[in-house]
């Protein structure tokens, strides 16, 4: 688990100077930053892939973005259209044998969010291993998108239940940011 972490990790350094390059932002979900942030070490938190969330700005460049990724990718070229009509809510890559789940609708409901731009303006800056700052969703955006994912899971993996207590013992959450979160993406029943 941990030699597969390393991987992660230096997948999310590959791709981060690639987008940097492109002058694209993007911030890091769950995985190897949620086992970073509130895990006491490296291999204690199962990841399996990279959950990547384009900056709204960016995402009428997201046939860029793919294209570098991952060039030869089966929907290179036409993700904006599919992203732009509400028909793709994320695309799953491959770069150098690591998965990257590239999100530009963080909560993945199926019908486009009513919160991206909310969501993005709560990210924050976040040192990784290699020194690089990268933004990652804030402790109240990382709350909720883990109870969504908890509750679409069907509660049927407890490393969501733990993920979600680790952010609640570990953070001083802001309670009312978290229902107002809810409450603008239409999430109240799932965050509740």
């Amino acid at each position: 688990v941990r030699a597969w972490h390393q991987r992660l990790w230096a997948g999310l350094a590959s791709v981060a100077a690639t987008l940097e390059e492109l002058g694209v932002e993007v911030a890091v979900a769950k995985g190897v930053v949620a086992e970073a942030r509130w895990y006491d070490r490296m291999g204690e938190r199962p990841c399996s892939d990279l959950d990547l969330l384009l900056s709204p700005a960016d995402l009428g460049r997201i046939d860029d973005v793919v294209a570098a990724i991952e060039p030869s990718h089966p929907l290179c070229g036409s993700v904006r259209r599919l992203a732009e009509r509400g028909l793709l809510q994320s695309i799953d890559l491959e770069r150098n044998g690591v998965p990257i789940d590239l999100h530009w609708d963080i909560l993945k409901l199926g019908i486009p969010s009513r919160n991206r731009q909310v969501i993005w303006d709560r990210t924050v800056p976040f040192s990784f291993p290699d020194g690089r700052l990268l933004r990652v969703l804030d402790a109240e955006c990382s709350f909720v998108h883990l109870l969504v994912h908890l509750n679409k899971d069907r509660f049927r993996r407890l490393l969501g239940f733990v993920d979600v207590a680790r952010i609640q013992e570990l953070e001083d959450l802001d309670h009312a940011a978290v229902r107002r979160l809810a409450r603008a993406g239409g999430i109240q029943a799932s965050v509740g």
